[in-house]
């Protein structure tokens, strides 16, 4: 794989090439071990950092597929970094490091180009809303995120890698067909786990056995996954908000404080399109060949738990969620698999009617009586169950720029009088705002109208910590996070989802950091990863093929990801209460 250095520090680096942000920030050229290396000494303060100027005024990176940061923390206290390119919001890379830890910061040159079924393509091309605009970097930014104390870093070099190779939209996977093989991988790379054979999918069943048997989940949550061993408050039967001590909780039915650690997506199914693309497929099972879709996910679950898979793998999810330290089936979830009633879980209420078109709607009466039409779907089965906590109505709406405050109100005020009409006893948990750099997690005037309403207001937050995330001056409602991933490409995926980190590890440290900093906001009550397996590398029917499952598509989980989840499940509750 070829590189470009960028800086190495030895030779002609002059300081005049490092721009620091922030008070307290130093930076000065060491020698180490007889390598020159660029000290930052980082004081506690937001976002304190420095930029690196490109000599001549920018690099051409059109070759290379990410630019690489070789790190050590040689301070005494843990340090999160976040590098980012050209003050890019998107084209970022994270990295958490304790002391004497070292590692690559990675940031991936993400392109605009999409293929119309693919975001991520084979030869390193990453597709993002955001462009990096290879050809025109000048500034890679490195600063700290949630510091606890000052910190010290070494940057020992900085390096562009891959050989980007740019292919035309029109058979860009035609030249590699097929690219999928009979177990739904990408054919022409190997990584650690792959599965290659129906023996390796029986030997990665024993295996995770295994770890079920000895890692049951929590030792101290109760049947719910609230806090056994905490304060016990009035049990009701449902789910509802509390706040305690300027900290805001969920309640669970026993009357044990609960907080959501959940996971978006838990089904069976992966499709993806085949309609003019049989020849990407090695084999296809016809089973689950139906309407130009296949299954890429059922034939291994069919080869790994026999005739009886949909049953097997539907108990196994629950078993899965406890043993990973989670207590909450989160939003888009099969129905099939959360009124088993093993978890806690949330409903994603969608309403179509042609009559009623696209968002924001006309008739807001009848948005309403469509809205009631599809609540009454609930009536009985979800309604009055203990194991539902709540309702998420509508999702990542696009709020028009005239009216915008007005229609905030009623749209939301309307969904809070119809949920509560069907189930007064269930939460209303608003319709997942996502405007991901903005301080509220959307703009302030619909903030405040979900506020009014919800009785938890909930945000997709896709960076790499929700410590930024705030309430409004003077509002005061519990959050909760319906949406956050991060992915890598060294597992096979071609797209890392809409944060990239270098490697597994890195995945891994970051899930802990990103939900440690939830259980320290007094307001966020939850936070749901999305989502729970991996999508097809072919693509979903909108084109996404990114890494961003707790399994990849042979049912396997990513052991890293699983193993910083049950660190964080062991340590919610004492983290939340603040002991």
């Amino acid at each position: 794989m070829g590189e470009t250095v960028l800086f190495d520090f030895d030779g002609d680096f002059d300081l005049k090439q490092v721009e620091t942000h922030g008070q307290g920030v130093e930076a000065k050229l060491v020698d180490s071990d007889a390598v020159k290396s660029l000290r930052v000494e980082l004081a506690a303060v937001p976002d304190a950092g420095i930029s690196l100027l490109a000599p001549g005024g920018a690099w051409d990176l059109s070759d290379r597929v990410a630019v690489v940061l070789e790190v050590e923390n040689v301070g005494d206290n843990p340090v999160a970094l976040r590098g980012n390119l050209n003050e890019k919001a998107w084209i970022d890379g994270f990295a958490v490091l304790g002391p004497g830890e070292s590692d690559a910061l990675e940031i991936i040159l993400k392109r605009a180009q999409r293929h119309p079924q693919m975001f991520g393509l084979p030869g390193g091309h990453v597709a993002l809303w955001e462009e990096a605009e290879p050809a025109k970097i000048s500034r890679i930014t490195i600063a700290a995120v949630d510091a606890t104390g000052p910190s010290a870093i070494e940057i020992e070099g900085v390096r562009a890698v891959g050989e980007y190779t740019a292919t035309p939209e029109e058979g860009v996977a035609r030249a590699l067909t097929p690219f999928v093989d009979r177990y739904g991988q990408y054919k022409h790379e190997e990584w650690p786990g792959k599965t290659h054979s129906d023996e390796d999918l029986a030997a990665q069943r024993r295996g995770e056995d295994e770890e079920l048997d000895a890692y049951g989940g929590p030792d101290d949550w109760n049947q719910y996954g609230g806090w056994a061993a905490g304060p016990r408050l009035e049990a009701t039967g449902h789910f509802r908000t509390w706040k305690h001590d300027g900290t805001w909780w969920l309640v669970d039915p026993e009357g044990c404080l609960f907080w959501s650690h959940g996971i978006d997506c838990v089904r069976l199914e992966t499709p993806t399109p085949t309609e003019g693309r049989e020849d990407y497929f090695d084999d296809v099972d016809e089973r689950f060949h139906k309407r130009g879709s296949y299954d890429v996910s059922a034939p291994n679950l069919l080869r790994k738990y026999g005739e009886d898979w949909e049953n097997v793998t539907a108990e196994r999810a629950h078993r899965r969620l406890h043993s990973w330290g989670m207590n909450t089936m989160a939003n888009w979830s099969d129905e099939s698999l959360y009124l088993l009633r093993r978890t806690p879980y949330v409903v994603a209420v969608h309403y179509h009617s042609r009559e009623l078109g696209e968002f924001p709607y006309r008739d807001m009466d009848m948005f309403r009586q469509v809205l009631r039409e599809r609540l009454a779907q609930e009536k009985g089965k979800t309604s009055d169950d203990p194991w539902c906590i709540g309702y998420f109505v509508g999702n990542e709406l696009r709020w028009p720029e005239e009216g915008r405050a007005e229609l905030a109100d009623t749209y939301y005020r309307i969904c809070s009088e119809e949920v509560k009409r069907l189930a007064p006893d269930k939460l209303y948990l608003g319709s997942r705002l996502h405007d991901h750099t903005h301080p509220f997690g959307g703009t302030e005037d619909v903030v405040r109208a979900s506020a009014k309403y919800c009785d938890v207001v909930s945000v997709n937050r896709y960076r790499f910590s929700p410590s930024d995330l705030r309430m409004p001056e003077g509002v005061d409602k519990p959050l909760i996070i319906g949406e956050f991933h991060f992915g890598a490409l060294d597992r096979g995926l071609l797209h890392t989802g809409l944060r990239s980190l270098a490697n597994q590890g890195q995945r891994a440290a970051t899930y802990r950091h990103y939900v440690r900093e939830a259980l320290r906001h007094p307001h966020i009550v939850g936070t749901h990863w999305f989502q729970y397996r991996d999508q097809a590398v072919s693509g979903r029917f909108d084109g996404e093929n990114c890494q961003i499952g707790f399994l990849d598509i042979c049912d396997t989980p990513y052991r890293e990801t699983v193993a910083a989840s049950r660190d964080v499940g062991r340590e919610i509750y004492e983290i939340r209460s603040g002991r």
